[in-house]
């Protein structure tokens, strides 16, 4: 199975794995972490920009698969 970055590193700062992970992109990263957490969401992973430019938070779902959602950073120059 393809390893990506995100979930090795989350795998690294939790000491763990999930049974699957998916990536999603959104748009509203900030709103659906908020709305995630309220609606009780495990959050494994919460809301952050990544070194291998974009932003992302995971949550487990009750299968215990990981959903990671995403967005790409912009930067000033492009």
């Amino acid at each position: 199975m393809l390893q990506r970055p995100g979930n090795a590193a989350i795998q690294e700062r939790i000491g763990g794995r999930s049974a699957m992970a998916l990536y999603i992109e959104a748009t509203d990263l900030g709103e659906l972490h908020e709305k995630a957490k309220s609606a009780g969401a495990r959050v494994i992973d919460p809301l952050a920009e990544r070194p291998w430019g974009q932003s992302e938070f995971t949550v487990e779902d009750p299968a215990g698969n990981w959903l990671t959602f995403w967005k790409k950073r912009t930067t000033e120059a492009g």
